[in-house]
């Protein structure tokens, strides 16, 4: 009797799983960040005192597509230091030499004013807070 006890709870577990899995997760829902493991080509232009991510990132068909981020609404400059912000960052306005290290990694570095006079290198990685949605590149707060 323990025994078909035991196999039905397997059952019913097994079930609660599979309907967990079917009807509550989604499909496309994207993990925090981990842009790059979708997106190609990635880099940063600077256009009209704004920084601009851009990507190629394939969308749930596999399909890719071309996409871009305001990336200087979500990165500033602390003393020398990127650091990410609450819109407007504007790290733009005061680093220089900014640009994606590996286009594989998304690490963007620059040099950046330290407020004293001087000018430091910093990095900051995007991976960590931009995501592929469906193709589109998306801040993850």
């Amino acid at each position: 009797m323990f025994r078909d006890l035991k196999n039905v709870l397997k059952m019913v577990s097994v079930l609660s799983l599979m309907f967990l899995t079917t009807f509550l997760i989604k499909p496309d829902a994207a993990v925090a960040g981990a842009f790059i493991k979708t997106c190609s080509n990635i880099r940063v232009d600077f256009n009209n005192d704004r920084a601009i991510l851009l990507a190629e990132c394939y969308n749930n068909k596999g399909q890719i597509r071309r996409s871009n981020l305001l990336i200087s609404n979500y990165v500033a400059n602390y003393t020398g230091a990127l650091s990410w912000a609450t819109p407007p960052g504007n790290f733009q306005k005061s680093c220089r030499s900014a640009g994606i290290v590996d286009r594989n990694q998304g690490w963007l570095t620059a040099k950046c004013g330290n407020g004293k006079g001087g000018w430091v290198t910093s990095e900051i990685n995007l991976d960590e807070r931009v995501s592929n949605q469906n193709g589109v590149l998306d801040y993850d707060d």
